[in-house]
């Protein structure tokens, strides 16, 4: 499976290779965690950056993130399903202007759709859309324009055919995270 995220259509492409037959190895295998919705498995090991540039994304760019099977997957073991992602702002910048300010998201991106929601610990959760989740970032053409530093989650589950030691077999819903971090300039820029 590979995770990619783009502004819409086709541009600034990350892609993230997940390397399903040794997740699944290790799910079925060991004790690594047990992946709920409230504590997902981190599986940052089990992930292949495709470019390990930080990756920067402008004023009115769309950033999406959505599941895409790759073309050699054979595979088919686990079925992986986006949740949903959350963003958290780490950017000094960002935290030290808007910090008391209410709604400071508003500030980055256009935080107006129905599937974004803030979070009582200041981050975004997007629910996905037809298994795509995008938030756009805002376009501000002053000169003091915001940049943004954002740690982001990408939060995905599958549910797999586990044999218990006793033998028995029974389907088990496993959630797992990952988690780089991107830059968001939104008057374009790119400059700190």
């Amino acid at each position: 499976m590979l995770i990619t995220s783009s502004s819409y259509p086709d541009t600034n492409k990350i892609s993230f290779a997940v390397q399903v037959e040794r997740l699944y190895e290790a799910i079925t295998k060991t004790d690594i965690a047990l992946g709920t919705s409230a504590k997902p498995i981190p599986i940052d090991t089990f992930v292949a950056i495709n470019d390990p540039n930080l990756y920067e994304f402008n004023g009115g760019e769309t950033i999406a993130f959505q599941l895409v099977e790759a073309s050699d997957s054979a595979d088919e073991k686990m079925k992986l399903e986006l949740v949903a992602c959350r963003i958290h702002n780490v950017g000094q910048d960002f935290n030290a202007r808007f910090v008391t300010l209410p709604n400071p998201w508003k500030h980055v991106f256009d935080t107006s759709p129905k599937n974004i929601l803030e979070l009582p610990d200041g981050s975004l959760t997007i629910k996905p859309i037809d298994d795509v989740c995008a938030i756009t970032v805002i376009k501000d053409s002053r000169a003091d324009a915001l940049t943004s530093f954002l740690s982001y989650e990408v939060v995905f589950k599958s549910t797999i055919n586990i044999t218990a030691p006793s033998g028995e077999s029974k389907l088990r819903t496993f959630y797992f995270v990952i988690d780089p971090l991107i830059k968001v300039t939104s008057g374009g820029s790119g400059k700190l």
